[in-house]
């Protein structure tokens, strides 16, 4: 059956509502506030070969990348002829999956008259699955929890209550986990009654060719897009902070027509710390931001990933033996393979620019006893600041490339009122300063109530690395953690007591561009917003600035701006502001200043 583009958008846009729908069943219906509020997972519709067709929005965007990666890994151990109508099959091997044990993957096949025609798979970190921790210093995946390798959970609708059990028995909070397995199961649920439902009500005689097409059309629109990037090999690195020592990811990539491919060779030798990117997490980065760097307006599937290659080498960190290392704290690395790509790339798509982001996505979890004897766990996610762009200021306080959310302070003292969180902001001067501002990290405190004790496992990154600039912008500002004022390491357990306060400040991304080009009434804004002092305005943007009455101080920034270096570019009158390549000497005059 051949499809208009009419009926192909109508048709996938119905499946992308359909993962959509499955997704805010999971919400609703989610027992902890990793799903509830964080949103850590998604919910995709696979083909029977386990290529992705459609995916959610209200999860995150990497999860689509490694859904398909997964499905094809447990196809392998289970092979899509042995399924049959009711079976779940779930895995959480770090290597076959999305990164580290938490995260449960669980697939169940979608039958239409006896036919298998499409899979429903979801990600969802679960709260516990046992073991020491996701602590970044473990040195085992063994040590880490529970490893389940592609178990068939249930069997024609008949659940296994012995493998259940063992999941119960080694967790710290069964309830939380199997009311967030069911969650995952309404999702999986729905995606199945959905599509039938509308195979039946369209009439769709072969819905394999239907997915096909719309793979077929996605690879057509990304090739499209990746056809508009010059030929070339490009080459980008970033140095990460480690536990005992720095580690490089280093990429090439070469554009070739319509295909690309990265070559991660040259990368660090694998840590011996649980801080690894896993080979499906590393791949699933980098297909999925190249995939928004050059075609975000689409949705994502598995045909836009079908011009990207990728080579891992064997025992580096993002790719390391498996069953040799740990592997709770894989975005420390994982998270940065995408700025080395995108390093790389910038020489390609110079109107795409972003400088560096360097915190992505921070957490810490603290679990313990509280004042009645009951154990608890709370899991504080943190954002950074985003890279300033080519074409505008860095997103502040922002989860990127995970998309996660972080747990209103409220939801988080009532469900877990051994923490009080004391402190949330936006952390001035934080944010690199540039003609396009870096974006400011997040800093806050919290402090253990009662007589609660526990330990703190960090997942923090960046903090001794701060995030570049580009094109002359100036780096952001490192994070850092402290117990009670005095500095700790970024990625090593400690205990915590009754009292004590925990002070977090998050990374801010590096700007682009000269300061000196900033728009003064863009500097002026962001003082009175809190995000730069007037201090920084002063020494980083060349700025004067009268508080008194909030406004530009027009002759002291003319001054300022007069006896510093000027770059390429200056501020046109004619356009308010705007800039434009222009002599050497030129300076802002009074004619460039509103009159109101």
């Amino acid at each position: 059956m051949q499809y208009d583009s009419v009926a192909l958008n109508t048709f996938w846009s119905r499946l992308i509502s359909i993962c959509d729908e499955a997704e805010a069943g999971v919400i609703r219906t989610a027992f902890s506030l990793v799903i509830r509020e964080s949103r850590d997972f998604c919910c995709c519709l696979l083909d029977p070969k386990g290529d992705c067709i459609a995916q959610g929005s209200l999860g995150i965007a990497v999860f689509a990348g490694c859904i398909p990666l997964i499905a094809k890994e447990v196809l392998q151990r289970v092979p899509a002829e042995t399924l049959e109508p009711g079976d779940v099959v779930i895995n959480n091997n770090p290597w076959e999956n999305s990164g580290h044990l938490y995260d449960i993957f669980a697939l169940e096949p979608i039958f239409y008259k006896g036919k298998l025609v499409a899979l429903a798979g979801s990600v969802v970190h679960w709260p516990d699955i046992g073991g020491r921790g996701p602590m970044p210093d473990n040195r085992s995946i063994f040590e880490e929890g529970l490893l389940l390798w592609s178990v068939k959970i249930a069997k024609k609708g008949q659940f296994n209550e012995e493998v259940l059990q063992i999941i119960r028995d080694n967790v710290r909070y069964p309830d939380e986990v199997m009311g967030d397995f069911n969650s995952q199961l309404v999702g999986n649920n729905l995606m199945r009654n959905k599509l039938i439902e509308l195979i039946e009500m369209q009439g769709i005689a072969d819905f394999g060719t239907l997915s096909e097409t719309i793979l077929s059309r996605s690879e057509g629109a990304m090739r499209e897009a990746v056809a508009k990037i010059p030929d070339g090999d490009f080459e980008g690195e970033i140095e990460g902070d480690g536990i005992d020592g720095d580690f490089t990811v280093k990429v090439s990539v070469s554009v070739r027509g319509t295909d690309i491919h990265v070559d991660y060779t040259g990368t660090s030798p694998q840590s011996e710390w649980s801080i690894n990117s896993m080979p499906l997490y590393s791949k699933a980065q980098t297909l999925i931001g190249i995939k928004a760097l050059v075609a975000p307006h689409l949705p994502n599937n598995s045909g836009q990933m079908r011009p990207v290659t990728v080579t891992m080498p064997l025992g580096t960190i993002v790719n390391p033996r498996p069953r040799s290392v740990g592997a709770a704290s894989r975005t420390v690395l994982g998270d940065l393979c995408l700025s080395a790509v995108y390093a790389a790339l910038a020489k390609a798509l110079p109107e795409r620019l972003q400088a560096e982001t360097r915190g992505c996505t921070g957490a810490f979890r603290i679990q313990g006893v509280d004042d009645y004897g009951r154990l608890f766990e709370a899991v504080l996610l943190h954002s950074s600041g985003m890279g300033g762009r080519y074409s505008g200021d860095g997103p502040s306080g922002v989860a990127w490339p995970s998309t996660i959310t972080s747990t209103p302070t409220e939801v988080q003292e009532y469900v877990t009122p051994a923490l009080l969180v004391e402190r949330v902001q936006l952390r001035p001067d934080s944010g690199g300063p540039g003609r396009h501002r870096g974006g400011c990290g997040v800093e806050y405190d919290v402090r253990i109530m009662g007589k609660a004790s526990g330990a703190c496992l960090p997942k923090m990154k960046g903090t001794m690395h701060q995030a570049r600039g580009l094109l002359g912008g100036h780096p952001g500002e490192g994070g850092n953690l402290a117990i009670n004022g005095s500095p700790l390491p970024a990625m090593r357990t400690f205990d915590v007591r009754g009292g004590d306060l925990i002070s977090v400040k998050m990374d801010g991304g590096g700007g682009v561009g000269d300061p000196l080009e900033r728009d003064p009434a863009l500097v002026l804004e962001d003082v009175i917003s809190g995000l730069v002092s007037p201090e920084q305005a002063d020494a980083s943007y060349g700025v004067a600035l009268d508080m008194a009455t909030e406004r530009v101080d027009w002759e002291g920034t003319k001054k300022l701006r007069g006896s510093r270096p000027v770059g390429k570019w200056c501020f046109d009158r004619r356009s308010r502001y705007a800039v434009r390549p222009c002599d050497p000497g030129h300076h802002l005059e009074p004619a460039d200043a509103p009159t109101d």
